[in-house]
């Protein structure tokens, strides 16, 4: 099967907003929903069998996710496995 990847702006492109925090923890957070509503809005639109997402160098200081407990999750909009 061969990897289909659309170029940028087309169906099946997502461009995540920047963070408007200064607060890394903040920011992480606020990534962390808008890749997960990106994906949310290709699944109902493009229907991709897989999803590729690149983190832009720039956000590093935003890697990794603050420790919220389930209740803190989902009020955030971020999904729990």
């Amino acid at each position: 099967m061969p990897l289909e990847v659309p170029q940028p702006g087309v169906a099946g492109w997502f461009v995540c907003p920047e963070p408007s925090s200064s607060d890394p923890q903040t920011s992480a957070l606020e990534i962390a929903v808008n890749i997960n509503k990106g994906i949310e809005t290709l699944q109902s639109s493009y229907a991709p069998h897989v999803v590729m997402v690149f983190y832009p160098s720039r956000w590093r200081d935003f890697r990794g996710m603050p420790q919220f407990g389930l209740e803190q999750q989902e009020e955030c909009g971020i999904p729990h496995l």
